[in-house]
């Protein structure tokens, strides 16, 4: 991968997937993508909680591979950089999506964290952080608003929400090529997660090669999700990813951002 004054040429570690894998991967999951479609709300919370116990697994691994790729000393304070915007934020992501259905199984729709208000101009605010006392611990006096696009009012608002678990959803099932971040180490499982639960596609991950060596603790911590052939992980640079982005089974693409 071509580098800069910025940015030195990275190394792959692992071995680019070949074009026949990938068309391999891709025909699997596009066939397993009506399945995970039909899956049931109870399912899908059963697997988000084994997402954060397999996370919880497979952190310790996970966290010495990045201080290690990184130089970093385990008992630094930067070591705490890795363990929670690392598999910590997967494990928080992947428990507020289980209550997220667990609220819908009890209410027919998410529970907002925050107040709903309306600016003097009318645009509505919804509050969605802290959600919980935890978000008050770990970041005091933080909060964060959602202001509506015109035509949201509190009326609508919730009509909007989690569409992909309505009757009439327009989300339809399909594959999703998510084209891996290379910086923040919980980006990747996360869009992930946002691509099954969210968008109700199954997933393919092409890694970035500057954090490919994570790949390996990804298929760890999600592996509820590779076992039951909705998500799998694709390695290699710029010729995998075009291979990709063009390829017939893909149906949409999730870039970070």
């Amino acid at each position: 991968m071509a580098g800069s004054s910025s940015y030195p040429t990275v190394q792959p570690t692992v071995p680019a997937t070949s074009f026949a894998e990938l068309d391999e991967m891709a025909k699997r999951l596009k066939g397993n993508a009506g399945a995970w479609f039909a899956t049931t709300i109870e399912e899908r919370i059963a697997l988000l909680e084994q997402v954060a116990s397999d996370t919880l697994t497979a952190a310790d691994d996970w966290v010495a591979d990045a201080l290690a790729a990184k130089g970093l000393d385990a008992d630094s304070p930067s070591a705490g950089e890795e363990w929670l915007p690392g598999p910590g934020f997967v494990i928080r992501n992947a428990r507020l999506l289980a209550q997220t259905l667990k609220d819908i199984r009890q209410y027919g729709e998410p529970q907002l964290p925050g107040k709903i208000t309306q600016r003097s101009s009318g645009q509505t605010v919804v509050g969605v952080y802290p959600t919980d006392n935890f978000d008050r611990t770990l970041l005091a006096g933080i909060t964060a608003e959602v202001w509506m696009e015109p035509g949201i009012n509190p009326g609508n608002l919730t009509a909007a929400m989690a569409d992909a678990y309505r009757p009439n959803t327009t989300k339809s099932a399909g594959l999703c090529l998510v084209l891996g971040a290379g910086n923040v180490a919980s980006i990747g499982p996360m869009d992930i997660l946002y691509t099954l639960f969210s968008e109700n596609k199954v997933a393919l991950i092409k890694m970035n090669p500057i954090n490919e060596y994570l790949g390996e603790h990804w298929a760890r911590a999600l592996r509820g999700l590779v076992d039951a052939g909705y998500v799998d992980i694709a390695y290699g640079g710029v010729e995998v990813g075009a291979h990709l982005t063009t390829h017939e089974s893909v149906d949409t693409i999730h870039i970070t951002g």
